[in-house]
């Protein structure tokens, strides 16, 4: 049975809601990494409290093994932001 969230989380949960909202509407969050922070609204729309630690890619919850660092990702209930916006391009060596 979850615990009943208190008037104080559930401002949190609401006031966290609606920053990850306001992400979704900032243009130069990639298409990509707005699916997954969806993923994360619609968690705390689900659960009606504070979520767990969740790693989610490609809109999904993943297992943190699974993580592919090379595409865009997001971490929600570790107490501060952890996300990937931009890959990263592999380096080239120089033969010179």
């Amino acid at each position: 049975m979850s615990p009943v969230p208190t008037v104080s989380s559930l401002r949190n949960i609401w006031d966290r809601v609606a920053e990850l909202q306001a992400m979704i509407n900032n243009p130069e969050i990639s298409s990509e990494q707005k699916i997954n922070i969806q993923t994360a609204i619609d968690l705390y729309y689900k659960s009606g409290q504070p979520i767990p630690r969740v790693c989610i890619q490609g809109g999904k919850v993943i297992c943190l093994q699974d993580l592919d660092f090379s595409r865009p990702f997001w971490m929600e209930g570790y107490g501060q932001q952890l996300s990937a916006h931009t890959v990263i391009p592999a380096a080239e060596i120089s033969s010179t």
